[in-house]
């Protein structure tokens, strides 16, 4: 079974070029969207301001744009968030996860914080929890509930997903002329972390 350990990630984040931090961030964004465009189009929204934002960070990504205006993208990220409160909707909360995450690597490229960087997998990984939780009807205390959780196909799924994009990306030599095809091609589009 495959845990999640946050100082592990950091270490292996810290060993990452900037820009590779950027990518495995956008690999788990990429997963969230399937939920996020999933949950827009139930409520009849429209996503096309996080698709924006999702293409434009991989624009950054393959031309290694810098001194980029950023608090505009984190803002629409931030309207585009869904507030649970307002939807009965299973995925409500998964959305909103989404669009924070997608605000985290904005964030990131701001200040260049790891921290940001693990949020997006913290966040991925809280979206399958609390679906796992809703689908499966858990209840919502004690250590066979975490159990539970923790090894669920979909949290194994996504932890062994978050693996081995940080192992390609450290495998991955910086001398590849189309370097950023290779890491386009593997990270996007992919399927939904919920398996929807």
């Amino acid at each position: 079974m495959i845990t999640f350990d946050i100082k592990m990630l950091e270490r292996r984040l810290s060993n990452l070029s900037y820009w590779d931090r950027v990518a495995f961030g956008v690999s788990i964004v990429e997963r969230m969207m399937g939920s996020y465009n999933l949950f827009c189009e139930k409520n009849s929204l429209d996503p096309s301001v996080l698709q924006k934002n999702l293409a434009e960070i991989w624009n950054f990504i393959s031309i290694k744009k810098e001194d980029i205006e950023l608090s505009v993208y984190i803002e629409e990220c931030d309207r585009a968030a869904p507030y649970p409160d307002m939807y009965e909707d299973d995925l409500v909360s998964a959305a909103m996860d989404c669009a924070v995450a997608l605000a985290s690597i904005f964030r990131y490229l701001e200040d260049g914080e790891i921290v940001y960087i693990c949020e997006v997998a913290t966040l991925s990984r809280d979206s399958i929890d609390m679906y796992i939780q809703m689908v499966e009807r858990l209840d919502s205390h004690g250590s066979a509930m975490e159990l539970a959780i923790s090894q669920h196909r979909l949290m194994q799924c996504e932890l062994r997903n978050q693996a081995e994009d940080i192992s390609f990306l450290e495998s991955l030599s910086n001398d590849i002329g189309n370097r950023f095809e290779i890491i386009y091609g593997k990270f996007h589009p992919q399927s939904s972390n919920l398996g929807l």
